[in-house]
């Protein structure tokens, strides 16, 4: 029986078709589950058994997939799926891996990282967000793949902040550096500039740190700029 008859018969008042579903599903459910585990560096080997999960993963697989049971029944039961407008496994991929992926965000964060991955992490991200270079180009410049560099660009947890903004080495005001124009700028303007500064960072500092910390992608950077 296919997914679709069986959603009819769940449609219709047959209870029992909601638990066939499930089990029905529970491939798609742990494939999911894989996909994003592995967005965030959490599928690692047995030491001892190369061909299996270690412990550490098959845990977050096992947290992974009873989100994604929830989220399924979930679905299922607000009968808002449509077979005429998509298959049931189209319609569900979303809203699992959605709600996979913020697990792991609450959960894992950057504890999933190695200390020596997350320098990498930071140094792609520095040279795709601040030297607007592309995945190519950082691949060849620090002779890693050109697909682990796409994934580290796209980790969720790994952001940038005021100070990344600024060359290595810098030990000035971060706020000040990137306000240009601000050293030719008369005595007045340069005091009243650095008051606001002094403010803006008080209130910044108040922020969440996930309102900190954001991505800019060349065209939002000169933007800014071009404001300030």
């Amino acid at each position: 029986m296919t997914t679709e008859q069986l959603i009819r018969q769940y449609y219709d008042g047959d209870e029992a078709a909601l638990e066939k579903l499930y089990h029905k599903n529970i491939g798609l459910i742990r494939g999911i589950a894989k996909e994003a585990a592995a967005e965030f560096n959490c599928l690692t080997a047995d030491s001892h058994h190369p061909n299996q999960f270690s412990a550490y993963t098959k845990t977050i697989l096992d947290d992974l997939c009873g989100e994604g049971a929830l989220e399924l029944l979930t679905r299922i039961q607000s009968r808002e799926y449509d077979e005429s407008r998509a298959a049931l496994t189209t319609y569900l991929y979303p809203h699992l891996r959605g709600r996979m992926t913020r697990w792991l965000e609450q959960n894992i964060g950057c504890m999933a990282l190695s200390k020596n991955e997350m320098t990498a992490v930071r140094q792609v991200q520095r040279l795709y967000h601040v030297a607007w270079k592309d995945t190519s180009e950082i691949a060849e410049e620090l002779g890693i793949p050109e697909a682990r560099v796409s994934r580290y660009v796209r980790y969720n947890t790994h952001f940038l902040g005021v100070h990344d903004l600024v060359p290595e080495g810098y030990d000035g005001d971060p706020y000040e550096r990137l306000m240009p124009g601000l050293l030719s700028a008369s005595a007045e303007r340069a005091v009243y500039r650095k008051v606001c500064i002094e403010l803006l960072r008080e209130l910044f500092d108040t922020l969440p740190k996930k309102d900190r910390t954001f991505s800019a992608r060349p065209a939002a950077c000169s933007d800014t700029r071009r404001q300030l």
